[in-house]
């Protein structure tokens, strides 16, 4: 007599296991760019696996110049992302992902506040206040701070 149970279970056991999703849909995440001196922020929109694992991420970036959706390696994404926040209840996903295609096809702009990070701040609560990029005004220090440095030491030198 053969155990049926027994062999159903050694069949599932064998068959591969995807891992586990990183990230949930209405995520945050952040990956480092430009050797870790600046960092795409981006949105978890949708996950599939059938060939291959996939994100469905928002973001927008000056090379494309608009806020799209796109679909990239699940495997990459986990490796180097950098989870920022996420929904804070079940209600606000929702609310998350509402906001994000409100936000499609939004032109790249640091200026208006529709950079990555700034509309990232912004789909995550809502608040037009949480809508800036600390790492553009760190760069516009880095910048003041280089003229400032450059035009010193031209003075000293036309001193000596």
């Amino acid at each position: 007599m053969t155990n049926y149970g027994n062999v159903f279970s050694d069949i599932l056991n064998k068959v591969p296991q995807e891992p586990p999703r990183r990230f949930k849909n209405a995520d945050w995440v952040k990956c480092p760019t430009w050797f870790g001196a600046v960092e795409h922020h981006m949105r978890i929109v949708d996950y599939r696996s059938y060939d291959e694992r996939e994100y469905l991420i928002f973001h927008t970036t000056p090379a494309v110049g608009y806020a799209h959706y796109e679909w990239i390696s699940a495997d990459k994404l986990e490796r180097t992302a950098i989870w920022v926040n996420g929904a804070v209840d079940a209600a606000h996903a929702p609310l998350i992902l509402q906001r994000t295609f409100n936000s499609w096809g939004l032109k790249y702009s640091v200026q208006n506040r529709q950079d990555c990070e700034s509309l990232q701040r912004w789909i995550q609560t809502g608040d037009e206040n949480y809508r800036w990029s600390p790492q553009f005004w760190s760069g516009v220090a880095v910048v003041v701070f280089a003229i400032g440095y450059a035009v010193v030491n031209e003075h000293r030198n036309q001193r000596q």
